[in-house]
């Protein structure tokens, strides 16, 4: 699949449109929702608005990202939903524990002040993770789709 230089515009266009409502909401303050105890929002939010985004990397087309995004409207309960949304959660519970230590120990990655044997184990922890339960069909990962 050719991706058009169009393409890579709408998805700066998503990411600078949001950068620029976040500022203006925020006043250019990047601690005012956490002072306010919304940090949660703020990471949730992003989050809704980087899954839309990536439509663009998966669709085929230009025409063919908005033709599914207008398809969200009408939402159709498939068998497969229920392990998907299972996994969803699982995933999304470790990644949300493990922006929520980094937080707490003020740390800008995982196990930044941690000995060398800790982030190591972790990565390859990690790597055997993927290999054992990771999609082996190079269509299921998003950054396949160039």
């Amino acid at each position: 699949m050719a991706w058009s230089e169009l393409d890579f515009r709408v998805l700066g266009g998503i990411h600078g449109g949001w950068l620029a409502i976040e500022r203006y909401l925020t006043g250019g303050d990047p601690e005012w929702l956490l002072r306010r105890g919304l940090g949660w929002a703020g990471r949730t939010i992003t989050l809704l608005i980087a899954g839309l985004a990536w439509v663009f990397f998966r669709a085929p087309s230009l025409s063919g990202a908005f033709s599914f995004l207008a398809g969200i409207g009408h939402f159709v309960w498939q068998p497969g939903y229920g392990a998907a949304l299972i996994y969803l959660a699982a995933l999304s519970g470790v990644m949300l524990l493990i922006d929520g230590r980094m937080e707490s120990a003020e740390e800008e990655y995982p196990f930044q002040h941690s000995a060398l044997p800790v982030p190591v184990s972790a990565s390859l922890a990690l790597a055997a993770i993927i290999v054992l339960f990771g999609a082996m069909d190079t269509s299921a990962f998003i950054y396949f789709q160039f």
